[in-house]
């Protein structure tokens, strides 16, 4: 079978893309910017390796676990070891369960139009074709997502505007009475929000030191430190210039801190969690006290 470079970029480029955006939504981890896309042209220009000679199982795992940490510093750039460790393996996982399913529909249909070899896949197909196989099969895991995701009563989600440094961003976050995260040194409740809603506001400094886990290196950021029902860790975090919580007609300012999450916080409905007493509406909503189970 004669082999087109031009097609085998192509093919490889959109699988790793898939690849790719299926590892962040196991991982949670967010790229920076269009990174991810750079990660997919790394992959497009490793997949030149199905022309190497190679012989033996190990080297071909080898070559694939070489292919797999380019492709994931191309895409998330620096970060810590143990987050840079959890992608690769996650992002190696998913990438032998697709050439796990390329050799079982080979070896049922049996077809000389289809070539693997050293992690890269070849297939000799119309360009558009592909595009559509691909767009079809991430359409279907975003809807997965959506269908079997977190859910929530509308009645525990605000809207919350975080300020800094002249700068405003909006999202969703559930109010959620299990949340008793708080800031050690000043003792003040802390919103955990996610990556993609919050690095706006950051600095290229503030970034770099939240990849790392290295809140101390910048001083405008603080750990905190958190513990749940997978063991605990450390989240970065920076207290905002203004907060705003609002629902309905009802707004009211809040108090605290703003932690960065490089995991999704929620299932889709919501990317942010605050603890109750971040707001201290008096009155009554629907006959619920918004202020019930607040410290007095």
């Amino acid at each position: 079978m004669v082999i087109y470079g031009d097609v085998l970029a192509a093919v490889n480029f959109l699988v790793d893309l898939l690849l790719l955006r299926l590892t962040r939504r196991l991982t949670g981890i967010p790229f920076r910017g269009k990174r991810q896309y750079l990660g997919a042209l790394t992959g497009a220009l490793c997949s030149f390796s199905i022309f190497l000679p190679v012989h033996g199982w190990w080297m071909e795992l080898l070559v694939r676990a070489g292919s797999a940490l380019l492709v994931v510093l191309a895409a998330y750039g620096r970060m810590s070891w143990r987050v840079f460790g959890k992608v690769v393996v996650v992002f190696f996982a998913v990438s032998f369960l697709l050439a796990g399913g390329v050799l079982g529909l080979w070896l049922l249909f049996p077809s000389d139009r289809i070539a693997f070899a050293n992690g890269a896949f070849y297939w000799d197909v119309p360009p558009l074709l592909l595009a559509g196989c691909v767009t079809a099969a991430y359409l279907f895991v975003c809807l997965f997502d959506r269908l079997f995701g977190r859910e929530v009563s509308e009645g525990e989600l605000w809207k919350v505007e975080v300020t800094r440094a002249g700068r405003t961003v909006s999202f969703t976050a559930l109010r959620d009475t299990g949340c008793s995260l708080r800031e050690p040194f000043s003792g003040q409740p802390v919103l955990v929000a996610d990556w993609e809603r919050i690095h706006p506001l950051l600095t290229p400094a503030e970034e770099q030191a939240i990849f790392e886990g290295k809140a101390e290196s910048c001083p405008g950021l603080r750990p905190v430190f958190f513990r749940d029902v997978g063991g605990g860790g450390m989240l970065c975090a920076f207290h905002p210039q203004r907060l705003i919580f609002s629902r309905g007609e009802r707004i009211q300012k809040g108090d605290g801190w703003v932690a960065v999450s490089l995991h999704p916080v929620g299932g889709g409905g919501f990317q942010g969690v605050f603890p109750p007493e971040m707001v201290r509406f008096q009155g009554a909503d629907n006959g619920i006290c918004i202020g019930e189970g607040l410290g007095t």
